[in-house]
């Protein structure tokens, strides 16, 4: 259901990628680990509890989605070469590094 929103409009999609993503994680924390969930609509998803190991949320609208980590002002990121590693600088220094 998540993935079906891949490609369309925020008003066609509204809320359904985020209610789906909110339930199937509430069910299993660890059932969008490894996912490709580029380009898709994930709007006001709870996130945490999920294990969020390898998905792939590039260019997906997160809006008013929450994670169990509030990051700071984020000021740079970075992925690996292979796409093993990503890396976030914050404002205050501290750097988050997810495998």
């Amino acid at each position: 259901m998540v993935e079906g929103t891949r490609d369309f409009t925020e008003n066609e999609v509204g809320y359904i990628g985020g209610n789906a993503a909110s339930l199937v994680v509430k069910i299993d924390k660890t059932a969008l680990e490894g996912k490709n969930l580029n380009c898709t609509i994930v709007k006001k998803a709870d996130f945490s509890t999920a294990s969020l190991h390898k998905v792939n949320f590039s260019k997906a609208n997160l809006a008013g989605s929450y994670f169990s980590k509030v990051f700071g002002r984020v000021l740079s990121i970075a992925f690996s070469p292979n796409s093993d590693i990503f890396a976030i600088g914050e404002a205050t220094l501290k750097a988050l590094v997810t495998i």
